[in-house]
């Protein structure tokens, strides 16, 4: 939700910089730059570097949750190995971003995000992506597998069932009042925020088009099985989950699949921030080990 402790507009107090406008028609980058030679290049709106980091071996990309911005993970940097750079995407119509028109559509956003994320193949990275953003990462990974790009060495999927699974509900659709209960079941928490009336009409149209995005993605029985390690997260208690909801997504790769759960519900991140990142470092750490042994 676009509810994060944060309030719009507002990322953190950690320097932030942006990628380039890309040239609207992605190349084929076959063989990546040298690692570690540059951060993310300035210049998008797109995605967020909060900590900028030059020295970079890897890149850590992070996708949003419905109704979700950047700012949702700019206090994870600093919990990174030092040869992690994090890089947050950043939707239009929240944040910074408030005044643009907001994207309803999974196959126009992955389309529009491609050119971005290409410029950023240029060191190894790992996606990770929460409820909405583990679609969003999968989907992504198919275009980059359909045109013949740089993979991620590691997908990170968290609350949110495998994609052969995905349901549909109606909440795009419903009345404000009925949303706003529907998130505060979810979220306890953003009780505050739809009890200020300013918030809440910030905060709604973000999460009614987030849910016209996700109820409106359909799963493609033909997509490719993906050939790298995947990692699933969630909480004991998520109410979206059912049974085998996130075991299903080893189904997606032919690489190793490993399966974390922690207490709480849909948004078990939050306290669980430190146990969360660990988890990723440990795969960043992993990953830089891989690249080292080949380079050697």
């Amino acid at each position: 939700m676009i509810y994060n402790n944060q309030s719009q507009g507002q990322f953190s107090e950690m320097p932030v910089s942006d990628v380039t406008e890309p040239d609207r028609q992605p190349q084929n980058r076959g063989q990546s730059a040298p690692a570690g030679s540059k951060s993310a290049p300035a210049g998008s709106k797109w995605l967020k570097v909060f900590a900028p980091n030059p020295d970079a071996s890897l890149r850590l990309i992070c996708l949003p949750h419905a109704g979700g911005g950047a700012s949702a993970y700019a206090t994870w940097a600093k919990l990174l190995p030092v040869h992690t750079e994090l890089v947050a995407l950043q939707l239009p119509g929240r944040e910074d971003r408030l005044a643009e028109p907001m994207i309803d559509s999974m196959p126009a956003l992955v389309n529009i995000l491609l050119p971005y994320l290409l410029q950023l193949s240029d060191k190894p990275y790992v996606l990770f992506g929460h409820s909405m953003g583990a679609v969003l990462a999968y989907e992504i990974c198919q275009m980059m597998l359909r045109t013949g790009q740089r993979l991620p060495e590691h997908l990170i999927v968290s609350g949110r069932e495998a994609p052969r699974l995905s349901r549909a509900d109606n909440l795009h659709l419903v009345p404000d009042q009925e949303l706003t209960e529907a998130m505060i079941k979810l979220e306890p928490q953003s009780q505050a925020v739809f009890d200020h009336p300013e918030l809440a009409a910030i905060s709604l149209p973000v999460i009614r088009n987030d849910y016209r995005l996700i109820n409106g993605y359909r799963y493609h029985p033909d997509s490719q099985r993906l050939n790298l390690p995947l990692t699933a997260i969630s909480g004991d208690d998520d109410p979206e989950l059912l049974p085998g909801d996130m075991s299903a997504w080893q189904e997606v790769t032919e690489g190793h699949f490993s399966w974390h759960r922690f207490s709480g519900g849909h948004f078990y991140l939050k306290p669980h921030r430190e146990g969360v990142v660990r988890i990723i470092a440990d795969v960043m750490n992993t990953v830089l080990q891989k690249q080292d042994n080949h380079v050697a």
